[in-house]
């Protein structure tokens, strides 16, 4: 029989929780086996992420939510559209080094673009985030269900966004266009950043361009093993 874990518990199953709990990005500290306040604090992030009822506890509710949340896996055959009409990843790969030294990117730069180039939803999902930064331009973040649970794609440096938070989208539908960044910006290239994340959206980890070496790749995985 399957316990119910809660803070105060000890043993190899509150072990296991703890290196999930970490590997999946909530932070619990070392793996010991003791259920300590890191461990409830790390439970009750991932419940609040998880959108179920925030306690602390592991029981059944929680133990659905985490069978779904840390076991997705994008397959490779999976159908994804492509974000622009033509496919062009003339910049930044997924994990170069990023402007910031000790980060690496996490998604794909696709340069050569003329501004105004129509941007498009890669599967049909939920606008999680829509919104303009004064620094990287616009942002829309989409969530999505592949076979294996939600997937995140995320699309940066836009103008003219076509859709706002909480609509839902259908894959292939325009929703927004590439933007020239901030005149004091290092890029002059016009050019989208795309990313996937595995997993439902997350308001910090989503949104991110680069992330520092020791947390990467987090959930991202490189777009071009999805995107043809």
């Amino acid at each position: 029989m399957v316990r119910d874990l809660r803070k105060g518990m000890n043993g190899d199953d509150v072990k296991q929780l703890q290196n999930w709990l970490n590997k999946n990005g909530f932070v619990c500290g070392k793996a010991d086996g003791w259920f300590g306040p890191m461990t409830e604090a790390a439970v009750k992030g991932f419940q609040k992420q998880a959108g179920i009822f925030v306690d602390g506890w592991v029981g059944g509710e929680t133990r659905k939510a985490m069978s779904k949340y840390g076991n997705v896996i994008i397959p490779p055959t999976f159908s994804f559209g492509r974000p622009t009409a033509t496919f062009n990843v003339n910049g930044w790969k997924f994990k170069r080094p990023w402007l910031v030294k000790g980060k690496l990117h996490c998604g794909i730069d696709m340069d050569t673009y003329a501004i105004g180039t129509k941007v498009m939803a890669v599967l049909d999902g939920i606008v999680r985030a829509a919104y303009i930064s004064k620094s990287w331009g616009g942002c829309v973040c989409l969530e999505h269900q592949s076979p294996e649970g939600p997937v995140t794609s995320i699309n940066w440096h836009l103008k003219d966004l076509q859709v706002g938070k909480g609509q839902f989208v259908k894959k292939g539908q325009h929703i927004g266009t590439i933007t020239a960044l901030d005149a004091d910006d290092k890029f002059t290239v016009p050019h989208l950043h795309f990313g996937l994340r595995k997993g439902p959206f997350d308001s910090v980890m989503s949104l991110k361009g680069a992330l520092w070496s020791k947390n990467f790749p987090e959930r991202f995985v490189d777009p071009l093993k999805y995107i043809k």
